[in-house]
């Protein structure tokens, strides 16, 4: 990032932005994980009349997970880093083809699921240490229309593909209750085979140390229509497949963080499809969005996803933006519990 911005005098133009991000999120046994702060520095340069090169770097602090019970396991937290380098080639004044390349490097979190497990005939409560060590990378390739006049109806259409492969190594050691009673993986097995026990799948393969790879593809659609030049009504669509049975691949919110910039939250594990219609609207140098969404997660899981969020930016003058945007999302997963999480983000924009 620092040779991109020393490169800078050399294009037409250039614009660098940073974003502060907090996320808290209600754990799960599926997903233990209380939320995260991350911060995203981004730059745009001109090289050229039709060329834009862009790239990011994301620093995300996993939140530790202390367990509901006395005397759990140490639990770490992590950090997780990203990193994208893309171009976008004006085709023509209405059409646009991009490329992306990302990357988030392996890092190791830990965190505490909390389970319920049966003891002496009872259902209690006990913690377990899921270590996770994890990598992404992805290939975008995008393409967009812009009818590109100043009518009163204006319209915008683009599409994507991404190809993701995750790979993760997941461990989990044992079980502790809450007099400090630990039990080895083997009798961790046993007491989750008994009747009143709830245990996820993912913590009986991390039993054993669980490797996977996960390749995936996700295909998008989006619509915009300018409605007397200061609304924009935007209908955009995802949809994923994969290249083996996601089930398997483990607990999904420590094992594979992505994040979209500018305040949009991570969804907890792989989805099936999502749908997310919302509006904008400009008053002179004040612009407000808000947005909701709905999907499904693949099958095995998760069941559906649903959030909603809004967005305020001010530009002051032609070169400063700064915005403040809160979303809040509700997650169910294939235990049927419920997670819900809530971001709030703030950042500016500076053009140069």
């Amino acid at each position: 990032m620092a040779a991109l911005l020393g490169a800078a005098p050399a294009v037409l133009a250039s614009s660098i932005r940073d974003e502060i991000s907090v996320d808290r999120t209600q754990s799960t046994a599926q997903n233990p994980r209380a939320g995260s702060v991350s911060n995203l520095l981004g730059a745009n340069f001109d090289v050229g009349d039709d060329w834009v090169v862009s790239g990011t770097a994301v620093v995300t602090l996993e939140d530790a997970t202390p367990g509901p019970v006395r005397a759990t396991f140490r639990d770490t937290g992590g950090t997780v880093t990203a990193f994208s380098l893309g171009a976008d080639w004006d085709l023509t004044d209405r059409f646009t083809a991009s490329a992306r390349v990302s990357a988030s490097p392996e890092s190791t979190t830990r965190s505490t699921a909390t389970l319920t497990v049966e003891r002496n005939g009872r259902a209690v409560q006990a913690a377990a240490p899921v270590d996770v060590t994890g990598s992404s990378r992805t290939v975008e390739f995008l393409a967009d229309y812009d009818s590109g006049g100043t009518s009163d109806l204006e319209w915008a259409f683009g599409g994507a593909l991404g190809l993701t492969r995750d790979s993760t190594f997941q461990q989990v050691s044992g079980l502790r209750f809450a007099d400090g009673t630990l039990l080895t993986a083997d009798q961790t097995r046993a007491a989750c085979a008994l009747p009143r026990s709830i245990c996820p799948q993912a913590l009986l393969r991390g039993l054993d140390g669980n490797s996977a790879d996960l390749g995936s593809a996700r295909f998008s659609l989006t619509a915009m229509a300018t409605l007397f030049r200061d609304t924009d009504v935007t209908l955009g669509g995802d949809y994923y497949a994969y290249d083996s049975d996601p089930s398997r691949f483990g607990y999904f919110g420590v094992a594979a963080t992505r994040r979209q910039p500018e305040g949009i939250g991570a969804p907890i594990a792989p989805l099936r499809f999502v749908v997310r219609p919302e509006v904008a609207q400009r008053f002179g140098a004040l612009s407000l969005r808000l947005w909701v969404q709905a999907g499904r997660y693949a099958s095995g899981v998760g069941q559906s996803t649903g959030a909603i969020g809004a967005k305020a930016q001010m530009r002051f003058g032609g070169a400063f933006r700064a915005w403040l945007a809160a979303s809040g999302q509700n997650d169910v997963d294939a235990q049927g519990d419920a997670a819900k999480s809530a971001t709030i983000s703030v950042g500016g924009a500076w053009r140069f």
